[in-house]
């Protein structure tokens, strides 16, 4: 199972990352997760996110973009980087839902769509696009139709709906289908301005 929301975002420069394999426990669906991951000085994604055994996907979609922003074109690091960003995106793409956005738990499709996920991985599809790492065509399209949606489900104060709030991990599919959505959760909001602030560069 690949919970969308089990990683907050971090934000370090690019030489406290180093990066490492992934153990393979990881599971094998998450394309991008199998083959690197990174580890940013005292704290250990991968150990973060292999106690349950669900990969989080939110946070790493996130940085990766931000740090191939930033780190060196002669970095050792950045082709690891940048394969890992690319097979994720990939991934991400065959779970989007026709609607554009994602379920809160992402490979399951049973799941309610969950909208600081889908306003994060829309962002790294836009930043993916601009920088050239992307297929404008396909990921372009993609993060369109999640703009689209995610803008229907803000209410008249520009707050957005549909935001699992701020959750741990656990091995329990129930646990996560019964998070409390919340409306103008930070996480949301904060997820949807990174995606308005790439639309407009």
């Amino acid at each position: 199972t690949i919970f969308a929301r089990r990683m907050a975002f971090f934000f370090l420069p690019p030489d406290a990352c180093t990066i490492r394999k992934v153990p393979s426990s990881f599971s094998t669906r998450y394309t991008s997760l199998k083959h690197a991951s990174v580890s940013c000085q005292k704290y250990t994604v991968s150990k973060a996110v292999t106690r349950s055994n669900m990969p989080s996907s939110k946070g790493m979609a996130a940085a990766l973009p931000l740090i191939l922003t930033y780190l060196p074109t002669d970095s050792p690091y950045r082709p690891v980087l940048m394969d890992a960003y690319q097979k994720m995106m990939a991934t991400l793409l065959s779970y989007q839902h026709q609607s554009g956005l994602w379920g809160q738990v992402v490979d399951d499709a049973e799941f309610w769509e969950e909208s600081s996920c889908s306003a994060m991985f829309a962002y790294a599809f836009v930043e993916g696009v601009r920088q050239g790492w992307l297929d404008k065509k396909t990921f372009g399209h993609a993060a369109l139709k999640s703009w689209v949606s995610l803008c229907g489900k803000l209410d008249g104060f520009a707050n957005i709906s549909d935001v699992c709030i701020g959750t741990n991990w656990k091995d329990s599919r129930e646990w996560y289908m019964d998070r409390p959505r919340a409306n103008g959760d930070p996480h949301g909001q904060a997820a949807l301005m990174w995606m308005c602030n790439a639309l407009t560069k």
